[in-house]
């Protein structure tokens, strides 16, 4: 084996220690702790791919969106032909109310993966109305006017 595959070997081997560190990290609601070891990660193995949908997972988790947005952002440019990070970022402008660049990112994914019926289900919840079936406190549907509130105004 030459020196750089026994260094590549290396870098995998604690690329794949430090991911096992940041799933636990993960499980026990230490997100910022998970973060630096993912970004170890990506640093030592930048084609980890569930480091980078950890990474953008633990963001999200971490309240800041904006982070996740940029590591799926980051993960897309590196990555581009795979799907999941499409539909995943695709899910994070969702989040952000930004349905139009949510749509885009859905047919990006449909075009790379055509089988996978998620950013296809995705898409069609962007267009149809938010419905709920919780009931509110004197029977109307969540959403609907409440006929009692509206009379007493």
């Amino acid at each position: 084996m030459s020196l750089r595959a026994q260094a590549q070997w290396r870098d995998f081997d604690r690329a794949r220690t430090l991911f096992a560190q940041a799933e636990h990290d993960v499980h026990s609601q230490r997100y910022a702790e998970a973060i630096n070891h993912l970004d170890q990660v990506i640093g030592l193995c930048p084609d980890y791919l569930a480091a980078w949908d950890l990474l953008a997972h633990c963001h999200a988790l971490n309240k800041q969106p904006e982070k996740a947005l940029e590591c799926l952002q980051e993960a897309c440019r590196v990555h581009p032909e795979i799907s999941q990070f499409r539909t995943a970022l695709g899910q994070v402008y969702m989040r952000l109310d930004q349905p139009g660049k949510a749509s885009e990112q859905f047919d990006l994914a449909m075009k790379l993966d055509p089988l996978d019926p998620l950013p296809a289900r995705l898409k069609r919840g962007l267009s149809e109305p938010a419905q709920s079936t919780v009931q509110g406190s004197e029977g109307s549907q969540h959403g609907q006017p409440d006929q009692k509130a509206e009379q007493t105004q």
